[in-house]
Formats: C-alpha cells, sequence, structure tokens
C-alpha cells in the first residue's frame, strides 16, 4: 500500500499535476432574459424559470455539464433560485427582436454565494425567441473569490417540447450536450 502511495505521489510530482479548484455549477439566471413571441404572465415565467433551475438536480445526468467542462463539478442551484425568486419578470416579454448585449462581469459580481473560493459556472439567459425556437445564453466560468471571468461564450440551442419548461429547458440540454470546454 506504501508503494501505491509513493508512486501515485511520484507521478503526481512529475507529471506537474496540481490540484484544481473545484467547479460549482450554479444553474441559469433568467432574471435579465427577454422573450419574443412567448407571451405568458410574469408568474408563469418565474414558475418556468425555476423548473428549469430544479431540472438540474432531478434529470441531472441528462444534462451533461461534466462532459462539456471536462471535469467533475458541484451543483449549488439555491443562490439561483433565490435569485430568480426575489426577481420581478415583468419586463420580460418585449417586442424587438435584437438579442441584448448584457453586462456579465456586472451580474457575476452581484450573485450572493455561499463559496468563497473555487471557480463558477453558470448560464445567463439573454433571449427566448420563440419565433426562431431557440434560446441564447452566456455560459459563464469565473472565479468565485475575485468574479473575474475565466471563460465565456455565448451559447444557444434548439427550444422544443411542451410546456413552458420544457421547451425552454432542450436548448440547455443540447448546448450541455454539445458544447466542450476544458477548464482542468
Amino acid at each position: 500500500m506504501k508503494r501505491v502511495l509513493l508512486l501515485a505521489v511520484a507521478l503526481m510530482m512529475l507529471g506537474g499535476v496540481k490540484a484544481q479548484k473545484p467547479v460549482y455549477f450554479y444553474g441559469i439566471d433568467f432574471t435579465q432574459v427577454k422573450s419574443y413571441g412567448e407571451m405568458r404572465t410574469a408568474e408563469e415565467f418565474r414558475t418556468a424559470f425555476m423548473g428549469i433551475n430544479r431540472l438540474m438536480y432531478t434529470e441531472a445526468d441528462k444534462y451533461h455539464f461534466g462532459e462539456m467542462l471536462g471535469c467533475t463539478y458541484q451543483t449549488d442551484l439555491q443562490p439561483m433560485l433565490a435569485h430568480t425568486q426575489r426577481a420581478s419578470f415583468s419586463d420580460v416579454v418585449s417586442y424587438g427582436t435584437e438579442i441584448p448585449i448584457l453586462d456579465v462581469p456586472s451580474i457575476v459580481r452581484g450573485y450572493e454565494l455561499q463559496q468563497k473560493a473555487g471557480r463558477g459556472m453558470i448560464f445567463i439567459a439573454r433571449v427566448l425567441h420563440k419565433y426562431n425556437e431557440r434560446g441564447y445564453f452566456y455560459a459563464v466560468l469565473f472565479d468565485i473569490a475575485t468574479r473575474e471571468i475565466i471563460l465565456m461564450e455565448e451559447v444557444n440551442g434548439q427550444a422544443r417540447g411542451f410546456g413552458l419548461r420544457n421547451h425552454w429547458a432542450a436548448p440547455l440540454y443540447q448546448i450541455s450536450k454539445n458544447s466542450r470546454w476544458r477548464v482542468n
């Protein structure tokens, strides 16, 4: 047993392997989203958005965030559920057609997170576009302590399915399945 342990330590030292900070997945921030063509009440949106975030727990094996990140991760949806619960959603419906550009660093600095170190991953919803059946998001990896953006990508996926929750969860499934980052 001692030899195995010594061999493992030696290989880590020779290979330059260092311990990585953990990655925490915080879910999807829908508080800035605009909806084009999806006419619902603020409460219907809130319920759907809370439900989409809860899917990240209840159907975690369906969403391939570990494969997307190239590492294991821990899910902590409580900050985003609380953030979503406090949001108004009275101005979600929009009649414009432009996909808004959001101040992502400012949004990330505003999150109330329990963790003080490590890396965080979040999706920030930009547009749910009913006319072209696509959801547009920023996928963001950030340093929790400094809130500096490590990696950010504009991503989108095809919407499908029945009900507001399932329809707009589908783009996240496609994104998690088709996007690949290597954060380690």
